[in-house]
C-alpha cells in the first residue's frame, strides 16, 4: 500500500530558489520483512540467492545499485565457485540482517536502526550479524544496546556467509523518503530506553560545529562566531556526545543552526514547532538540494530555514570548506 507524503517549503524560501526546493511530495510504499533460507550474504550487506541478487538489500539510486550487483556477483562467484575467497557457514540459528552501503550516524539510526525497530518483537529469536568494522562507531553500540538479540555475530574483514536462515528487512530504497509513523517509532523507543521526558520546554539556541571535523569547516569562522554569540547562541560540538546526550540536548533547544551534515540527523528530536537553520551549498543550475534534512523538519512539523553559500566542487560528499557571508547571516538571525 502507498501513500503521498507532502512537503512544506523553507520558512525564508525566495522566489528565485524555489527551483532548487523539489519536488514538494513523494510516494511511501510499505517495505517487506523477508525470510529467505539459504542465502549468501556479502560482507557489504547484499544477499544472493542462486544467481540472483535479492534487490530488497541494495541501495535505490542507479548507479550505486549497478555498482553493487557488479561487485557482488564478483564476490559470489570468488566465494562460492572459485572458493578463493573465505565465507562462514551459519547454521545453528536464524540471523538478522541490516546493512547499508554507509555506516554514518545519519544513516545507522535511520536504515538501520529503524530496520530493527520492525522486528523488534522477535529480537530474542534473532541473531543479528553485522560487519566487524561497525563496531568501531560508539554510536553505533549505544543504539544496538537498546534492543535485546539472542546474539550479535560480527563478520571479519573482507569475509562473506552463506546463512541458512536470513530475516531481511527491506532497505529503504532512497533515504529521503521517510515514513511519519517509523520517526515517531524511533522517538518513543529511545525516549522510553533512556527514560526522558517528553514535557521539557525548550529555550536555548545553539550553533553545531564542524571546526574539529576533517571537511566542510567554515574558514571566517571567528567572524562567524561573534556574530553568533552577540544573537546568544552556543557553539557547541556533537562529536564527543554520547546518544543520550545528544537526545537530552535537543530536547532543550529551541532554534539549531549546522552546516550541512550527520549532526543534523538530531532535529529528529527537537520539540515542534523548533526552529532548524542548515547551511548547504547553493546547488549550481539544474540542480537541487540535498533534501534530507529539510524534509525531515517538514515532516517533524519545524519551522526550517536555509542558508546557501557558494562552493566551487558541487558533488555528493560535500568536502569543501566555505565561507559564509556574515550580512547574510545577520539576516537571517533576526528572522529567528
Amino acid at each position: 500500500m502507498s501513500s503521498i507524503i507532502h512537503i512544506e517549503l523553507p520558512r525564508n524560501i525566495k522566489d528565485q530558489d524555489l527551483v532548487f526546493f523539489k519536488p514538494l511530495s513523494y510516494e511511501l510504499n510499505d517495505l517487506k520483512i523477508l525470510e529467505l533460507k539459504n542465502i549468501f550474504l556479502t560482507h557489504g550487506g547484499i544477499a544472493w540467492k542462486g544467481f540472483g541478487i535479492i534487490k530488497e538489500t541494495t541501495y535505490g539510486h542507479p548507479d550505486v545499485r549497478a555498482k553493487q550487483y557488479k561487485e557482488t556477483l564478483k564476490t559470489f562467484i570468488s566465494s562460492r565457485v572459485l572458493k578463493s575467497w573465505p565465507y562462514d557457514k551459519l547454521s545453528e540459528a536464524s540471523y538478522l540482517s541490516i546493512f547499508h552501503p554507509w555506516c554514518n550516524y545519519y544513516h545507522f539510526l535511520m536504515d538501520m536502526f529503524t530496520r530493527v525497530l520492525s522486528v523488534k518483537d522477535k529480537l530474542n529469536e534473532l541473531t543479528l550479524i553485522l560487519p566487524s568494522y561497525f563496531s568501531q562507531y560508539h554510536y553505533v553500540g549505544e543504539l544496538l544496546n537498546t534492543f535485546k538479540f539472542k546474539n550479535i555475530y560480527l563478520l571479519n574483514d573482507n569475509k562473506h556467509a552463506q546463512i541458512e536462515n536470513l530475516v531481511i528487512p527491506e532497505l529503504r530504497a532512497n533515504s529521503k523518503k521517510y515514513n511519519p509513523k517509523t520517526l515517531e517509532h524511533i522517538r518513543e523507543h529511545l525516549f522510553s530506553y533512556y527514560n526522558l521526558s517528553q514535557n521539557i520546554k525548550p529555550t536555548r539556541r545553539i550553533f553545531i560545529t564542524r571546526q574539529n571535523a576533517s571537511h566542510r569547516r567554515i574558514v571566517n569562522w571567528s567572524e562567524v562566531r561573534d556574530i553568533l554569540l552577540k544573537n546568544n547562541f552556543e557553539i557547541i560540538d556533537v562529536g564527543n556526545k554520547t546518544v543520550k546526550e545528544q537526545i537530552e540536548l535537543m530536547q532543550s533547544v529551541d532554534t539549531v543552526i549546522s552546516v550541512h551534515g550527520a549532526a543534523l540527523t538530531n532535529i529528529l528530536f527537537l520539540a515542534k514547532n523548533s526552529k532548524v537553520v542548515e547551511l548547504m551549498p547553493k546547488p549550481p543550475k539544474g540542480n537541487v538540494v540535498n533534501p534530507l534534512y529539510w524534509y525531515l523538519a517538514s515532516i517533524r512539523n519545524l519551522d526550517y530555514y536555509y542558508f546557501f553559500y557558494e562552493i566551487s566542487n558541487f558533488d555528493i560528499l560535500l568536502k569543501e570548506d566555505m565561507h559564509i557571508d556574515c550580512y547574510e547571516l545577520s539576516n537571517i538571525l533576526k528572522k529567528l
